[in-house]
């Protein structure tokens, strides 16, 4: 198998920098809109988890919220991640999915305020429903202090949930049955991408594998500076 990989090598590495670099931007955009779509799959395995629980008379996603005339500037419709309605007992849990990035340019007060008017606008739009608006965020945890604007909604009725943790709890599904799934969609999202872009083995190997030298052997690229210490990537 080594052997066929040095041959491989041997008839690919000859391409120009150029070729290189263009089957690197083809990747870049690859890897980097698989991540992107990572949000979403996670998001609908939440939606699927907790409709086939059986837990609630009606489980949808991305469920449009009329916010008028609760929010009469702006947009007029919130569309929320996970809703659940519970006919029996009267409930309605609207969940909002987060992923483990951080957005450090909304505020906490400005965070609760968007997501009470959405629950005000569910509340009038279904009388007589107990409504929690509630924020699954991934890998949350109450004890870190850099997650304060969660622990700001949770204190004022607007509950956040540890995502895994919760479908865990309240639905017995597996935390890490659950992320099983999640990276096997997202492989399986990758692996289509990367056929669709046409980006071939060969080409990946040419990025990979330095040009043979003299002897025929494969030689690495050379990633020092001038002083022999290797090249660091990060802002300085």
């Amino acid at each position: 198998m080594l052997q066929q990989l040095y041959r491989i090598s041997n008839m690919t590495t000859s391409g120009t920098i150029m070729t290189n670099y263009q089957t690197f931007q083809k990747l870049e955009k690859v890897v980097h809109g698989t991540k992107i779509c990572e949000g979403n799959i996670w998001q609908h395995l939440i939606f699927e988890t907790i409709k086939n629980s059986g837990a609630f008379t009606a489980v949808m996603e991305e469920f449009p919220v009329d916010l008028s005339p609760t929010h009469a500037e702006g947009r007029k419709r919130h569309k929320v991640d996970v809703w659940c309605r519970d006919d029996i007992a009267k409930q309605i849990f609207a969940f909002n999915s987060k992923g483990k990035s951080f957005n450090n340019t909304e505020s906490s007060e400005g965070l609760f305020d968007e997501y009470s008017r959405y629950k005000l606008a569910i509340e009038r739009a279904y009388p007589g429903y107990d409504v929690t608006y509630a924020i699954l965020k991934d890998e949350y945890d109450p004890t870190d202090p850099k997650m304060g604007k969660y622990h700001f909604l949770t204190r004022h009725g607007i509950p956040v949930y540890n995502t895994a943790g919760y479908l865990q709890e309240r639905f017995g599904i597996s935390s890490s049955a659950i992320e099983t799934a999640r990276q096997e969609r997202v492989i399986e999202i990758l692996r289509k991408r990367m056929i669709e872009s046409g980006i071939t083995a060969e080409q990946l190997l040419g990025i990979i594998m330095a040009p043979a030298n003299s002897s025929g052997s494969i030689v690495p690229a050379d990633t020092s500076n001038s002083h022999g210490s290797i090249v660091s990537c990060e802002n300085t």
